[in-house]
């Protein structure tokens, strides 16, 4: 079967004086052409900075794709027609009101309650804020928001899960345990901060979040601060050292912390590198996770490979001109990286 190219036209009149009564209508046949190219969903507006990710609108069993633009806070929801080894997306703009108006910065999609039904995280406040999917046959898709701040514990003290607008964090099971962890930069988005979930282990079901942070920089990796390479093991022998410090929350603002006189302060003023999007998935199938890192300080997508175990990440090479063995990646702005399925042959694609 071919893929039919769709088209969504919605024209609204004006109310008139003269008593004519305004009518919409969906014209499906309108054509729009670049030079002799005839093009795809034309009327899904443009995208300037794109965030995807996967979740299931229409409650098929198959994954479509919303599109997120954070400058204008916009959601562009696609239908996947599901056509084996096609990529055929439709434009659903009937979706769009559905999801929360409050999105800003990047989303992120994931099951946290193995449900079935992907759930929503998007940035709020310096931290995460998270919308539960309670899709159903009745009500059609449908979010209620559970936290508006994701909580986690740096030993004894309690505080929001930080992430910044501008540093898009990693959703995956780490450790493999069946639940959700967190994977997000710290304060000077020099280095990650693994956020464990133990909701397995204390309550045997999945859908719980009981964050706790683990005191060392995930991978034994920081970004450079100037470009989007990494500074791994063993020349950073001291990572430890680089440790998520919970007196951090209690400055106001990024400026206050670094401008702080304490050493352990230092470390995050001289190497503050915010705007990164991070990815995380097993690349070589060993059990561990790997990482893709855009950022705002390169065109390039870095690749840094996992030595380690699902309970332990150690960054063991890199490649900063992914994929190096092909044609690397390259981007005018920040490169997003994103893994799913996107012509239904039952394989995930960056």
């Amino acid at each position: 079967m071919n893929c039919k190219i769709i088209l969504l036209l919605v024209v609204v009149f004006p109310f008139f004086s003269d008593g004519q009564t305004p009518y919409m209508f969906r014209d499906t046949s309108v054509a729009v052409f670049h030079g002799s190219t005839r093009l795809t969903n034309p009327w899904a507006s443009g995208m300037n900075t794109p965030v995807f990710a996967e979740i299931d609108l229409n409650g098929d069993g198959i994954m479509d794709l919303i599109e997120f633009d954070a400058p204008s806070f916009r959601v562009n929801p696609f239908i996947n027609l599901g056509f084996a080894n096609k990529t055929c997306y439709v434009y659903a703009p009937e979706y769009r009101p559905v999801f929360p108006d409050i999105l800003e910065g990047w989303v992120r999609t994931f099951d946290i309650d193995f449900d079935g039904d992907m759930d929503l995280f998007s940035y709020f406040g310096g931290g995460i804020s998270f919308f539960r999917n309670d899709i159903s046959a009745g009500n059609g898709l449908f979010f209620t928001q559970i936290s508006n701040s994701i909580q986690t514990h740096y030993g004894g003290f309690q505080t929001n899960v930080y992430e910044s607008r501008v540093n898009a964090p990693a959703l995956s099971d780490i450790d493999d345990d069946g639940d959700m962890d967190i994977l997000a930069f710290s304060i000077s988005g020099s280095w990650v901060e693994h956020h464990e979930n133990y909701s397995m282990d204390s309550t045997g079901t999945p859908g719980q979040m009981k964050f706790h942070n683990i005191p060392i920089c995930w991978g034994y990796f920081v970004l450079a601060n100037n470009s989007n390479v990494a500074i791994m093991p063993p020349v950073l022998p001291t990572c430890p050292l680089y440790m998520a410090n919970p007196y951090s929350r209690m400055f106001d603002s990024e400026e206050e912390l670094v401008s702080n006189d304490h050493p352990l302060y230092q470390v995050e003023k001289g190497m503050r590198h915010s705007g990164s999007s991070l990815l995380v998935f097993d690349s070589d199938g060993d059990g561990d996770k790997d990482v893709l890192n855009g950022d705002i300080l390169g065109s390039n997508v870095l690749y840094l490979e996992n030595c380690g175990t699902p309970d332990s990440a150690w960054i063991c090479a890199q490649d900063s001109f992914f994929p190096s063995y092909d044609v690397p990646a390259k981007m005018l702005d920040v490169a997003g990286p994103h893994y799913f399925d996107g012509n239904n042959d039952g394989k995930r694609i960056l």
